[in-house]
């Protein structure tokens, strides 16, 4: 059995979005008027190759970070995509 967190609450949406960098917040929408026109609802697609790290961990990433400890120790990381 897994454990799932629970969804996100719009007071964590609003911390979240004070506590990321703005780099990481600005991606922008493109729709598709061909798509929208079969698909019973709009599509949008959110371009994360438009931050400077050109990956969409970087949101989560700075989030993480934003809630750590300050510390002296270095950080390491690892990654089996794009973003390590």
């Amino acid at each position: 059995m897994t454990d799932l967190a629970p969804p996100p609450s719009i007071v964590g949406i609003c911390a979240a979005h004070h506590a990321i960098n703005s780099v990481f917040r600005n991606s922008p929408f493109y729709g598709h008027p061909s798509a929208d026109a079969v698909l019973p609802c709009p599509l949008r697609v959110k371009v994360e190759t438009q931050n400077p790290i050109r990956a969409a961990e970087g949101r989560g990433a700075d989030w993480f970070l934003s809630g750590q400890p300050a510390r002296k120790e270095p950080l390491v990381t690892a990654s089996p995509g794009n973003f390590g």
